[in-house]
């Protein structure tokens, strides 16, 4: 069966409920606490099988507890993480039951060995937790595994009373740099054997495409095409605009999880669940499927918390519409703005489906504010743009200049090239100088308070050959959790020299802003802590060829003049 069948009218006459549309609407609050928002209920709901998301670190840990000798298996994370999923689809692999209905159980697995499982250690009481970590360690040092979720704040209280009390602080200690780390290899904390697999740590934001590919599976839709609704219906519309146009919706959506990750906004695995089946279902269900315009309830609104032109303020309470509305991406100006309002070149840039859709919506809505926002939100999420150069506007305008080069660096396997390199020297440059001395072969390091602007008289304590500074990619350290989601992380590199503060989106933008001579002077702490950072693993690296010569960079009206001093018997002599 095509999916394009579900816009044809076959002469049906009744009205058909699919059990599916009300399985998504409980996937969301957008009605207050629905009953498969946590995974302990969502589990044992059948259609939880069909559109289940295969997640990598499952492969990880299966492995671990298959090949290594018993150990203490802890997943980490906030709550919505997905960590009682996790457990399900491991247990799953390793042909083990899994019990929801009880706090911790047994199993066997496949090499004779016992493992004890703790589904969620949140749900015991602080005297239950202590107790249960005397048990867990003592599993064990018996030869037995153990795999337990666990919530980072009581992991971190409650772990340590398992040892003696002097102990409690060390072990404390070492726990969090477990945490830190988060390699998931195994450890010893004294005489314990433990892996920690912090999945707050780890890019969740494949999960968006994977669990939208699962929900357009056609088998979940076939009783639609039975029902009289189907050609107004616009839940069935959604999933077939998604369909028709599967590549451009979830290229946009992963891209904007990522761009927020980036800059700090990371959200669960039941955050982006809640969102993603409210976009489809905008929380109305079959029987309250009216005819009515097809933009007002269409998915690339629903996804920003728009019913048409306006807000549907309860949609705000779905933390992750929330976020994704304050971003603002059709508030801001794109270079295809006059094709699409000006010229209308409709026809070029959407499909059939899209235009007939905005041309309806011209006619009905076109005079009311925000239809031109709407219009763009249809641009971001249906546009069948091919050619590279208005694809690579198009994020630029939307996001960043250098979103793009970041996700291919990190996500894609290119290689850093000269370009990349001179963005960072230039970066140098400027948060040295203040300016960009393009010929020149060396970058003096001052000393300076960061504070956005560039003091007008500078030390410097050595030079550092631009020949020698690079961006480079390397694999993640998470990189054994990801299967084949495999990233890299960027790092400076100077002399040979790889420094310790990886280079992240927020750091990058900042050097193009640089390079084009924006001095921001209200810099987010985060930033500002990237940026000196950075100065401080420069500063030793650079070499100062003369002990007893100094140098003060002065900023005058005719540019910078370089001052050197002598220090001989000590007395300062000017050179």
């Amino acid at each position: 069966m095509q999916l394009k069948k579900l816009f044809w009218n076959d002469g049906g006459v009744n009205n058909v409920e699919n059990k599916f549309v009300d399985y998504l609407n409980t996937l969301h609050n957008y009605y207050g606490q629905n009953s498969n928002v946590f995974g302990e209920s969502n589990i044992n709901n059948d259609f939880y099988k069909e559109i289940m998301v295969d997640i990598p670190i499952c492969n990880f840990i299966s492995k671990e507890l298959k090949n290594e000798c018993p150990h203490i298996v802890i997943l980490t994370g906030h709550a919505g993480d997905g960590k009682t999923s996790l457990m399900y689809q491991v247990l799953k692999s390793l042909g083990c039951e899994f019990d929801v209905n009880k706090k911790s159980f047994s199993v066997e697995l496949e090499n004779g060995k016992k493992c004890l499982c703790i589904k969620d250690f949140s749900e015991f009481s602080d005297q239950q937790k202590r107790k249960l970590m005397e048990e867990v360690v003592t599993a064990q040092k018996n030869g037995k595994y153990v795999f337990m979720v666990a919530n980072t704040g009581p992991l971190i209280k409650n772990f340590p009373y398992a040892f003696p009390d002097e102990l409690y602080e060390d072990v404390q200690t070492k726990l969090i740099e477990l945490l830190d780390n988060n390699t998931g290899k195994i450890q010893n904390i004294f005489d314990v054997k433990i892996s920690i697999i912090n999945i707050v740590a780890v890019d969740n934001t494949y999960f968006a495409k994977k669990f939208i590919d699962n929900v357009i599976e056609e088998k979940l839709w076939e009783n639609c095409l039975r029902c009289d609704k189907r050609e107004y219906c616009p839940i069935i519309k959604n999933i077939g605009l998604i369909k028709q146009n599967e590549e451009k919706v979830t290229d946009f959506i992963t891209k904007h999880y990522r761009w927020l990750l980036e800059y700090g906004e990371r959200f669960t695995i039941r955050s982006m669940t809640q969102q993603l089946s409210y976009m489809i279902t905008g929380g109305i269900e079959c029987d309250d499927v009216i005819e009515e315009p097809s933009y007002i309830y269409l998915c690339s609104n629903l996804f920003f918390g728009y019913l048409g032109t306006r807000i549907d303020d309860r949609a705000l309470s779905i933390n992750a519409i929330k976020a994704s509305l304050k971003c603002n991406y059709d508030k801001k100006r794109l270079r295809r703005d006059e094709d699409i309002f000006i010229d209308k070149s409709w026809k070029s840039l959407f499909s059939k489906e899209i235009v007939k859709i905005i041309t309806d919506s011209e006619i009905n809505a076109g005079r009311i504010d925000g239809w031109q926002e709407m219009i763009k939100r249809m641009y971001l999420f249906f546009n069948i743009q091919t050619d590279s150069e208005a694809i690579k506007c198009d994020l630029e305008d939307v996001f960043s200049i250098q979103f793009n080069r970041y996700l291919e660096l990190k996500y894609l396997n290119h290689c850093p090239t000269l370009s990349d390199h001179l963005l960072v020297r230039n970066a140098l440059f400027m948060l040295n100088l203040g300016t960009i001395k393009y010929n020149s072969k060396e970058i003096p390091i001052t000393l300076s308070r960061e504070s956005g602007y560039v003091q007008n008289v500078q030390y410097v304590v050595g030079t550092i050959k631009t020949s020698k500074i690079k961006l480079i990619a390397q694999p993640s350290k998470h990189s054994a959790y990801l299967g084949d989601e495999q990233y890299k992380d960027l790092f400076i590199q100077i002399d040979g020299k790889i420094l310790h503060r990886n280079i992240d989106l927020p750091l990058l933008d900042y050097f193009e802003d640089l390079k084009n001579g924006i001095i921001d002077t209200n810099i987010d702490a985060q930033l500002s802590k990237g940026i000196e950072s950075i100065k401080s693993e420069i500063l030793p690296i650079a070499k100062d060829e003369e002990d007893d010569m100094f140098t003060l960079i002065v900023d005058t009206n005719e540019g910078y003049d370089e001052i050197s001093f002598n220090i001989s018997e000590g007395i300062f002599k000017l050179e």
